[in-house]
């Protein structure tokens, strides 16, 4: 209740696995996934793992015969693992079926465990919420001057890291920071494993809150509303736009905004 959403950091994220050489019963060309065999098949996942989530929203709103009794605490369908690794090595065995993983985990273990990718999660919802910034709402409302600075200088790079000949810098300092290799910071920040966005998209919150209401992940009925604030990322943007009226990156990130958002001001 004393946290507010204000910016976003990344969205999707999340993949769906089978074993190597049987990715393609599962898939269909019409709705991303084949509801017959998803009704059926025995998953696996680590609790709370995201990719599941989406999943299950999509199969509740798409599939006229998905039952609910597909849910995250009750049903013989779901097995569940320790972490991503496990998860992987079970799908690879053939213990369960179907198997959800964070994205970049299903492209590391695919050649190891024998595993494959059925759909990226982003399909079955483009741009669902990964990570977002949160902060108290009593420091965002004494310190909101300095919220604005903050998302004004977070809009500006990742106009920078999105510029191709900035990639080789970029790569460069995350990897000094982070201590990661070269080519493991190159294939995360741009190899598909996930999208990078700063937008707030309140919409895709409250949609994600609502699915894990769904999936049994969340077992109390909440108004997100309330712990959403997009008003200083709104007023950085509107400030950079006026700066740069044609910076087209900007006006991009404006019609982002208006697309995924619902006004959640100060």
């Amino acid at each position: 209740r004393d946290l507010t959403f204000i910016a976003g950091t990344a969205v999707e994220g999340g993949a769906l696995i089978a074993k190597a050489g049987q990715a393609a019963q599962y898939k269909d060309s019409n709705t991303v996934i084949n509801f017959d065999k998803f009704r059926t098949s025995k998953f696996g996942l680590a609790r709370n793992e995201a990719s599941w989530i989406v999943t299950r929203q999509y199969l509740k709103d798409n599939d006229p015969q998905f039952s609910d009794t597909i849910d995250a605490e009750n049903s013989d369908l779901i097995t569940y693992y320790a972490d991503a690794q496990t998860t992987a090595q079970a799908v690879g065995r053939g213990e369960v079926k179907i198997g959800y993983l964070p994205l970049e985990y299903a492209l590391l273990y695919q050649d190891g465990y024998g595993i494959e990718i059925i759909a990226a999660a982003g399909e079955l919802q483009p741009e669902y919420v990964c990570c977002r910034e949160v902060t108290a709402k009593n420091t965002y409302e004494e310190k909101y001057e300095a919220f604005v600075a903050y998302e004004i200088a977070r809009i500006r790079a990742w106009e920078y890291y999105k510029k191709e000949e900035n990639q080789e810098r970029v790569v460069n300092i995350v990897s000094q920071y982070s201590g990661k290799e070269k080519d493991y910071v190159r294939t995360y920040l741009y190899g598909g494993v996930t999208k990078f966005s700063t937008d707030p998209n309140s919409k895709g919150i409250k949609a994600y809150v609502n699915a894990a209401l769904n999936a049994g992940v969340l077992k109390q009925d909440v108004d997100v509303s309330a712990n959403i604030s997009t008003g200083a990322y709104k007023e950085a943007l509107d400030s950079l736009i006026a700066d740069y009226p044609a910076n087209t990156f900007y006006q991009e990130t404006l019609a982002l905004y208006n697309q995924y958002n619902t006004e959640n001001n100060k």
